[in-house]
């Protein structure tokens, strides 16, 4: 709704979604809004990302799009993100659910593979695994057997894991804003990943205001 209502608007809209309660709803904006050019489809965000709107967003079309990635846990592949990126012409909202890489984690030894492989395909690199991960004073039954626990993970440090690999393909990148339930528990970060610094300035302008006001 707040997309389809800035002035002046967008020349498109696209709405991606699996759920078919949530499908009809976007349906009815189509009476809503009867002169906007809405989009809707039904899939993988991945997928049609990568396949319909990359492809006609390029470069030589001389268009540009902005895209708000807003995920319910682990569902942004990292090869998504990049894929935005590359085109360059794309600027990204991506709210990084936090909390799911939290529990993925156990404390008392290292990932499984399985693990592993899903934070490579959501955040590009596991090598941080490496700093998180350290030698128990517990020792094992078996001598030849390795015995590790994990530092506790801080939001602030997870998050900027993410901003870091933003990094390498996007310009400019925000300060993280960390998104907190009503028990303060952390859940998300959210980041503007942009061709040019304007917006991220005023981003991290905003966020500072954001972290300002729940610190009194």
């Amino acid at each position: 709704l707040r997309a389809l209502q800035i002035v002046p608007p967008f020349d498109a809209y696209w709405f991606i979604e699996l759920s078919n309660w949530r499908l009809n709803q976007l349906e009815a904006l189509r009476t809503q809004f009867p002169g906007k050019d809405i989009r809707i489809r039904k899939g993988d965000c991945n997928s049609v990302l990568r396949e319909e709107i990359v492809r006609t967003i390029t470069w030589k079309s001389f268009q540009r799009g902005f895209v708000f990635l807003d995920p319910y846990g682990l569902q942004i592949e990292w090869d998504t993100v990049k894929a935005l990126a590359e085109e360059k012409t794309f600027d990204i909202f991506v709210n990084f659910s936090l909390m799911p890489v939290t529990r993925l984690l156990p404390r008392d030894e290292a990932p499984d593979e399985r693990v592993v492989n899903l934070l490579n395909r959501v955040m590009g690199n596991s090598d941080w695994l490496q700093e998180l991960y350290r030698p128990s004073p517990q020792k094992s039954m078996f001598k030849d057997e390795p015995v590790v626990q994990r530092d506790l993970i801080r939001a602030e440090w997870l998050a900027a894991i993410y901003a870091d690999q933003l990094k390498h393909f996007f310009p400019s990148v925000s300060n993280p804003v960390i998104m907190t339930n009503s028990r303060n528990a952390p859940l998300y970060a959210l980041f503007l990943a942009s061709q040019k610094p304007l917006g991220v300035n005023i981003m991290n302008q905003i966020g500072a205001r954001s972290i300002a006001r729940r610190s009194r």
